[in-house]
């Protein structure tokens, strides 16, 4: 249901012979590389900080960066592309810990991306940085659970 199936014919060097007519299998097209590239998690990408964490970073405001909130120590403006060069890729915010352990953020370039982990370029971004790609939660009986959400008014009975 809401699955579509393609046949498809494809070459490939079968002389073992592990490929047999009828199997079903399953097939990665490479579209594009890129070699000595930065990369980082996706869900980094998509991170935004709560109010609480804002206020906690000395910004003094409660609301969320994308609402237009003052971001901590937000650096240089997107890069440019140079002259007679097409920009590519889009643009994102990318939160992390600098070097006096503060949350900043800066505005890296995206490029390509395997679905978990996308390019990015930009002039303050470099290897080892610490991004932040989410936040755990420490619940009540000292486990962490990121999937739960701790409702002190909800009441469980038995079960798991």
């Amino acid at each position: 249901e809401n699955v579509v199936n393609y046949t498809v014919v494809v070459g490939v060097d079968n002389r073992a012979g592990k490929l047999l007519p009828g199997m079903t299998a399953t097939v990665d097209f490479q579209v594009q590389t890129a070699e000595g590239v930065l990369l980082v998690p996706n869900a980094a990408l998509r991170f935004r900080p709560s109010a609480e964490m804002l206020n906690a970073a000395g910004t003094g405001t409660s609301a969320p960066a994308e609402s237009g909130a003052r971001r901590p120590r937000d650096s240089a403006a997107a890069p440019a592309a140079g002259a007679g060069e097409r920009p590519r890729g889009n643009f994102a915010t990318l939160w992390y810990i600098d070097d006096a352990s503060a949350l900043a953020t800066t505005r890296v370039r995206t490029g390509i991306s395997d679905g978990i982990l996308t390019e990015i370029e930009g002039p303050d971004v470099r290897e080892g940085m610490q991004v932040i790609a989410g936040v755990l939660t420490q619940g009540e009986n000292g486990t962490a659970n990121p999937f739960r959400q701790d409702r002190p008014d909800r009441r469980t009975r038995g079960g798991f």
